[in-house]
């Protein structure tokens, strides 16, 4: 039987993003090492300009998932 993969979540509000929302480009984003959604990583306040999408993320640690081809 195959393991189900673990969820990844909002470290703030907790939200779960399917696979969808992972590599959709406004949804999910990194900083500072921790996967935050859109209204989370507004509301910190924070230099919104040094956090990265979730697919720019996987891009940069080369883990991205292999072409089906």
């Amino acid at each position: 039987m195959a393991e189900k993969n673990k969820p990844i979540k909002c470290s703030k509000c907790g939200h779960e993003f399917n696979e969808e929302e992972l590599f959709d480009e406004h949804m999910a984003y990194v900083h500072n090492s921790r996967i935050l959604c859109k209204d989370c990583l507004v509301t910190l306040g924070d230099n919104m300009e040094t956090a990265k999408t979730y697919l720019e993320y996987q891009n940069d640690q080369r883990t991205t998932k292999p072409h089906d081809w």
